[in-house]
């Protein structure tokens, strides 16, 4: 019987690459910010996203990285938002833009 239930786990992907002579680094791919639950989802989804989210950028070991698309508008992205709230300077805060060749009207000038 297949997957019924629509909810996400606390346990992220983890990558952990390790190599003689090289720092170790682990990459935790997070779940994407979700506010309306669809489709069978639970009523707190966004509270557990956040929860999850927040628990692995607020340690100050750790780098965050922003991946958005050029086409949001970045002054309310949610993702920069929780970003600034742990890392007010912005030190190990990291924005890649995807889908360049379509920004939003006027964002080039």
């Amino acid at each position: 019987m297949g997957w019924t239930r629509k909810g996400i786990s606390n346990n992220p992907l983890t990558l952990i690459v390790k190599k003689k002579g090289v720092l170790d680094l682990t990459m935790v791919d997070l779940p994407g910010i979700t506010r309306v639950p669809v489709h069978g989802q639970p009523e707190d989804i966004y509270e557990q996203i956040s929860k999850i989210i927040k628990e692995f950028i607020t340690p100050e070991e750790s780098i965050i990285l922003n991946v958005l698309s050029a086409s949001v508008d970045f002054t309310t992205c949610e993702s920069i938002r929780m970003s600034q709230q742990v890392d007010k300077t912005g030190e190990r805060t990291l924005a890649v833009v995807t889908k360049a060749d379509k920004p939003p009207e006027g964002f080039l000038d």
